[in-house]
């Protein structure tokens, strides 16, 4: 989702906010990180979030289902192997065992 931001004082840039949410095997829905902010929706900006996101442990992918944004889809192949990619929200959603990613505190 695109938003705008200040980038010093009398500049406005335009900015890409993530989100991303897990199903888990329960079938509840979890966000898996708040919001998370990037430059564009680029690969280079998905490719970050995913490899953090693996890095927490998230693993047990099943489906993908987001639109089409730009490097999403390339990115989610690297990271995501045998995940199917299906269209249809408005933000990345991961049918997964969000469980390891979103321990209670």
């Amino acid at each position: 989702m695109p938003c705008s931001s200040r980038a010093g004082r009398k500049t406005v840039v335009s900015r890409a906010v993530l989100t991303v949410s897990g199903i888990r095997a329960d079938g509840y829905r979890e966000i898996l990180f708040g919001v998370r902010i990037g430059d564009t929706e680029s690969f280079a900006t998905w490719d970050e979030t995913f490899r953090w996101l693996r890095s927490r442990g998230l693993k047990g992918t099943m489906f993908i289902i987001s639109d089409d944004y730009g490097g999403l889809r390339e990115a989610a192949a690297r990271y995501f192997q045998g995940a199917m990619a299906t269209p249809g929200a408005s933000d990345a959603t991961f049918s997964v065992n969000a469980a390891p990613v979103t321990a209670p505190r």
